[in-house]
């Protein structure tokens, strides 16, 4: 059954999770692709992916096409010889020619309970729904958007005050081993596919950095979610004079003064309260622009609080 012959595409660090769990359990893992290298950083140089670097770790043969869609690269797939593709987060839509090649199956692993959240952040979009479970879904994929039929699926939990990044190290503790398991029961045709129910189907669209944007006429506890979601780059943020100021530790204050959306009601060492369409909210932590995180609390003391009691940002 390890004889069976596996290529693996995925991009990001949950990709590269899951890649390291079959490369542990002595899958044989022929070829990997991923995506081109990208320019990062403020000197735009180029960056690896986490799928790549553990790819040259272990020596296997990496591929890095533009486009799955062009002839050549698709040669280069079949040459592989593939039994199974495995696609986590690549980021590449795949053409039939690509998933008609392989032996067994094309199987993806999905981060939600399809057929809720099909697309792009389905983690994200059950943070801000404020939904009490997620999971990961296996399924065979077809040409449709995360349409294919369900080959196993497994529950994961989301608590109070749930982060992007809490949730994704969950699933990057959980979902590994049961992406292997699976796989050691598809490479044995012991496996059972369902068809998704799609009147039950969701939509989770990419986030963009201009979605992390908080506005005041929003309610106090989409502003909370919205920054569980926007923990960390980017952060959610609001505009003050033409300036983004991000912040941190958004707590709901059960609390309406009923003052106009955007007031500061108060801003002491207990933190930053500004009321929002209902309800309002407590920021602890801020960034301006150019300058490090701060807590509301050493702003106070800094001397250089532009946030007066009453005024309306």
């Amino acid at each position: 059954m390890k004889d069976k012959r596996i290529i693996f595409a995925g991009t990001p660090e949950i990709s590269a999770h899951h890649l390291k769990e079959l490369l542990q359990q002595k899958f044989n893992i022929v070829g990997v692709y991923t995506q081109p290298d990208k320019p990062k950083g403020r000197g735009k140089k180029l960056s690896k992916s986490p799928v790549k670097l553990l790819a040259e770790e272990y020596d296997i043969p990496l591929f890095q096409p533009n486009s799955l869609k062009d002839i050549g690269v698709q040669n280069q797939f079949l040459n592989l010889k593939a039994d199974l593709l495995i696609v986590v987060a690549y980021g590449q839509i795949l053409p039939k020619a690509i998933l008609d090649a392989p032996h067994i199956a094309c199987i993806n692993l999905h981060v939600s309970l399809l057929p809720k959240y099909r697309g792009a952040a389905p983690v994200e979009r059950a943070l801000l729904q404020g939904d009490s479970e997620t999971g990961v879904t296996i399924m065979k994929m077809d040409e449709g958007l995360d349409t294919g039929d369900i080959i196993a699926q497994k529950s994961i939990q989301i608590v109070p005050h749930e982060t992007t990044d809490s949730l994704f190290q969950k699933i990057n503790r959980s979902s590994p081993s049961f992406l292997s398991d699976n796989v050691t029961k598809i490479l044995q045709s012991n496996f059972y596919a369902y068809p998704q129910n799609n009147d039950l189907a969701s939509y989770a669209p990419k986030l963009s950095k201009n979605d992390a944007k908080i506005s005041w006429d929003m309610t106090a506890k989409k502003i909370e979610r919205l920054s569980r979601v926007f923990c960390s780059n980017p952060n959610s943020f609001f505009s003050l004079n033409h300036e983004n100021i991000k912040v941190s530790n958004i707590e709901i204050i059960n609390q309406n003064f009923n003052d106009k959306p955007g007031t500061v009601i108060k801003c002491d060492k207990d933190g930053l309260i500004i009321q929002t369409s209902s309800g309002c909210v407590r920021i602890l932590k801020i960034q301006f622009p150019g300058k490090k995180w701060i807590s509301v609390s050493d702003l106070i003391n800094s001397n250089k609080n532009p946030f007066i009691q009453n005024i309306i940002l």
